[in-house]
């Protein structure tokens, strides 16, 4: 699996995009945020996105299951300031 950050004139995503055996699939995109970062949290890969217009960060775990949270208002702030968005 290989995870990387899209920047564009429009933001920032977050994709990833698999390979097995050899044969590289089509790579699966995630919306548009103002910010993106790549994070390792107790062994597992994610993303954090913020944005700036709504004031809220998204936290999203690559674990199968998909685990996201979303934080808003002075705890979005927080977390925005700790990761160096703002």
């Amino acid at each position: 699996m290989r995870f990387f950050v899209e920047t564009t004139k429009r933001g920032q995503r977050f994709i990833k995009q698999s390979t097995m055996n050899n044969k590289t699939y089509k790579p699966k995109k995630s919306t548009y945020s103002d910010r993106v970062k790549i994070i390792l949290i107790d062994g597992k890969i994610g993303h954090i996105s913020w944005h700036n217009n709504y004031r809220h960060m998204g936290v999203n775990i690559e674990d199968g299951k998909y685990a996201s949270a979303t934080f808003y208002d002075a705890d979005a702030l927080l977390l925005a300031k700790h990761f160096k968005f703002i």
